[in-house]
């Protein structure tokens, strides 16, 4: 009967933290990939030195530590998923993730925006 109760108390845990894991796993994307866009462009520069590096030698080598990192985090749900301190390190990193999110968005719509005034879209 304990043991029912305890599995119940679980089943939420689990959920919130696959949520949060598939909000990780598409601001990692969205990161990665306006990143990508705009170092390509020269629209930013990459504010990490090391992940600056790491595009300058290579973009594949970009990309697999930039979404390796999160989607690890999906081969190890299981012996982490009931952890109070990984599920607060991913809500951090979900609020940073999202803060890039929003200043990449900024950049975007201000690029776009001016391309438009300038007829080119």
């Amino acid at each position: 009967m304990i043991v029912d109760e305890v599995k119940e108390q679980r089943v939420p845990i689990q959920i919130r933290f696959e949520w949060k894991l598939v909000l990780l796993i598409l601001l990692s994307v969205f990161d990665a990939g306006t990143t990508d866009f705009g170092l390509r462009f020269g629209l930013i520069d990459e504010a990490n030195p090391l992940m600056s590096y790491v595009y300058s030698y290579s973009i594949f080598a970009f990309y697999f530590i930039k979404l390796g990192l999160p989607f690890s985090l999906v081969a190890f749900h299981s012996f982490v998923a009931h952890s109070r301190v990984i599920h607060r390190l991913l809500s951090f990193c979900i609020i940073l993730y999202a803060g890039i999110a929003v200043l990449h968005l900024y950049w975007l719509l201000a690029y776009f925006s001016f391309q438009d005034s300038l007829g080119f879209i």
